[in-house]
């Protein structure tokens, strides 16, 4: 398992074969996001992308209390053009502004890094993340236009 230590917290990119272990203490903060996307998202789908690989399971925890603050997940998505891009597809857990500092930001560029990307995009943050501290690295991106079609 590979484990970076960032003031405080060890931020872990949990191997495939570790998912069912690593389950049980993610899955709550996983919840969470079903609660919020109930027609879009089951902790079922979630689970099996990261059992299958296509999605990358990363946590963050306190040193000290070992207590597991936020947990994400993630995969990379190359473009035509070979462009290389790393999505953080679902975030949960803590206060971004206690735990998400400029320090960690830099850990998820390195893993950006290793997978050969050149951007991490965060699918779906509410605009309201781009207010934290250290936030002006990030800048908003493309907007999701939505119409939902009835049923006849």
């Amino acid at each position: 398992m590979e484990q970076t230590e960032v003031k405080g917290f060890t931020l872990c990119v949990i191997p495939t074969d570790m998912i069912p272990l690593t389950w049980p203490l993610v899955e709550p903060f996983m919840q969470k996001i079903v609660e919020q996307a109930p027609d879009e998202l089951t902790l079922e789908k979630i689970r099996e992308r990261l059992l299958v690989d296509e999605e990358t399971l990363l946590t963050l925890q306190n040193k000290e209390t070992l207590e597991l603050t936020s947990a994400l997940t993630c995969h990379v998505q190359e473009f035509d053009t070979g462009k290389k891009v790393l999505n953080i597809t679902l975030l949960a857990g803590g206060n971004c502004q206690d735990y998400w500092k400029e320090e960690l930001l830099d850990q998820f560029d390195a893993i950006a890094r290793r997978f050969g990307c050149s951007e991490i995009r965060g699918l779906g943050a509410r605009r309201g993340w781009l207010r934290y501290k250290h936030n002006d690295l990030y800048k908003e991106g493309k907007v999701t236009v939505v119409r939902t079609i009835n049923k006849i």
